[in-house]
Parts: C-alpha cells; sequence; structure tokens
C-alpha cells in the first residue's frame, strides 16, 4: 500500500509540474498544527481554479509570505537539486509556514462592509476548529485514533499510579 502511495504522489507531483509538492509542506504544517483535521488544498486555494487563486483563508497566508518569495526561491532550489530543496522545504518554508500560521490563528475575521458575517470577530483558529474554511475538515478516524490513544494512555497511568 505504501508504494502505491508513493508512486501516485510522484505521478501527481509530475503531473502539476511540481508545484503540489510545494504546497505539500504548508499542508503537513496544518496537519501537525491540527492532528484531527483533514486539511485539502481547497482550504486555501479557489475550489476548480488555478493554484494561483486563493480564497480569503489562503489569501491571508500569501500576504504573510509574499515578502519571502517563497514560490520562486522554492523553484530555484529545486533547480539546483533536491538536495538544496529539501533544505529548502524544511530550514525555510516550515518555519516561515509556521510562523505565519500561528499569527493567523489568533487573527480574527473581519467585518465586510454591506455584508452580514455572523463569523466576524471571531479567530481563525476557532473557525478552523469548528470546520468553517471550505477544505479543513474533522477526520473522525484520526479523532477516534488520538481519543483511543489518550484513553489507552490515561488507563496505564492509573495502573503505573497503582503499583
Amino acid at each position: 500500500m505504501s508504494r502505491f502511495l508513493i508512486v501516485l504522489t510522484a505521478v501527481v507531483s509530475i503531473a502539476l509540474g511540481g508545484e503540489a509538492m510545494a504546497h505539500s509542506i504548508f499542508k503537513k504544517s496544518m496537519n501537525k498544527a491540527y492532528p484531527v483535521m483533514k486539511v485539502t488544498c481547497n482550504s486555501c486555494h479557489q475550489k476548480g481554479e488555478k493554484k494561483t487563486v486563493r480564497n480569503e483563508f489562503g489569501e491571508l497566508f500569501y500576504k504573510e509570505l509574499k515578502a519571502d518569495n517563497v514560490t520562486q526561491s522554492w523553484k530555484d532550489a529545486k533547480a539546483v537539486g533536491r538536495p538544496e530543496q529539501k533544505a529548502y522545504e524544511k530550514d525555510t518554508m516550515t518555519p516561515l509556514f509556521e510562523k505565519a500560521l500561528k499569527k493567523i490563528q489568533q487573527a480574527t475575521v473581519p467585518e465586510v462592509d454591506g455584508v452580514t458575517n455572523p463569523d466576524a470577530g471571531k479567530t481563525w483558529d476557532e473557525m478552523i476548529k469548528a470546520e468553517k474554511i471550505e477544505g479543513i475538515t474533522i477526520d473522525q478516524k484520526k479523532k477516534e485514533k488520538m481519543e483511543k490513544e489518550a484513553a489507552e494512555a490515561a488507563s496505564h497511568d492509573d495502573a503505573t499510579d497503582t503499583k
């Protein structure tokens, strides 16, 4: 099964001209911050549009990262070679994205003139956890697995305490 996933990832990456690989770094960071959430490209990108078209949530990241010219720098590192690409992803892209995510999590959803938005004033972190952003949903299997692991750990701790 894992070979299939590796081949599938490579095929998709090649079909998309390698662009998806850079963005998978962002997806991995989101999954790290929200381990029970399933995150898709549509959390930042407009469904059915080119990846340069971002939704409101994606624009928040773009504003935070555009000065760092992340995409072009990633392409430049990729052109040099795979080790340089991986180093750039690990040492630069991931920290930049995680820093931007922390800032965005605390920011609030703005009010828009002439539009009633019941979510205005909520933090983006609240919006993510409440599944109010397209492309981000609770993964029930992950949630159940984490709950089971937590219950087993608590049970193990209780057993250790009684000895």
